[in-house]
């Protein structure tokens, strides 16, 4: 990641509030591609419980498209998939998690209708579930704050190792994926693998300052319509818990 700029008043880096990372650029590059480039094909995949379908856009980028008409609560799981994205790119932490934006396409369940997709970019794929000790110990980290701050219940799969070494293999790049049934609804309780290897331990300093950079910055804004009140009030809580306790605990219901 490029270094952030710094303020040239101070010599400090700009306040949480206007911190805008380089790669940020690029990302809403990304994003907008991914809203609006013409699709060359797609077809049916084979990626977790909610129905979903390979496409290849122009330029070569391949994505997973859930759609809202498909499967149960499917509107609600579209719309978390890309909440997750929004909260991987405010803790800084879009290296786990694959850029992700909603997107009106023809539907294949219903003909001559659309319906809202979420679209996420594929990552290269290694390894299904590699096990914590064959991934990055920074990123397991970075994955347990992750799935703490977006109440994961559904981790005990659900991640991919991408080789960052020739030959393939061991460490492998953590990236994350199915955030639909993240954001659970109150008292619900988090499940996650990568949690529980943290579960108790004090947050790494540069980790838990992304946390509250996120906070100062209010990018909780930008999941008003994505996520339920209640569960983004529940989110914001569990923010404000991490960075007050400094240890990767949940806050009692």
């Amino acid at each position: 990641m490029d270094s952030v700029s710094l303020s040239p008043e101070s010599g400090q880096p700009p306040p949480p509030d206007v911190l805008v990372l380089p790669e940020d650029v690029h990302l809403d590059g990304l994003e907008e591609h991914l809203r609006t480039a013409a699709v060359l094909s797609q077809h049916r995949g084979e990626h977790g419980a909610h129905p979903s379908y390979r496409v290849l856009l122009v330029g070569g980028v391949v994505v997973i498209a859930k759609p809202a008409d498909e499967g149960g609560d499917g509107d609600r799981r579209v719309r978390h998939e890309v909440a997750a994205w929004l909260v991987a790119r405010g803790l800084q932490l879009s290296h786990l998690v694959g850029a992700t934006v909603l997107r009106e396409m023809p539907s294949q369940n219903t003909p001559d209708t659309e319906t809202t997709y979420s679209l996420q970019v594929v990552w290269p794929r290694q390894a299904d579930n590699p096990s914590l000790t064959e991934l990055i110990d920074d990123q397991v980290w970075e994955a347990a704050v992750f799935d703490a701050v977006i109440l994961t219940t559904d981790r005990s799969h659900n991640w991919i190792g991408a080789s960052v070494g020739s030959p393939p293999g061991p460490p492998y790049h953590l990236a994350l994926v199915d955030h639909g049934d993240a954001f659970g609804a109150a008292r619900t309780p988090v499940s996650s693998a990568f949690y529980s290897a943290k579960q108790g331990q004090q947050i790494p300093p540069a980790l838990l300052d992304k946390v509250g950079a996120y906070l100062a910055s209010g990018g909780t804004e930008t999941l008003r319509k994505l996520v339920e009140a209640d569960r983004l009030m529940a989110m914001t809580s569990r923010l404000e818990h991490l960075l007050h306790s400094g240890t990767l605990t949940l806050p009692q219901p």
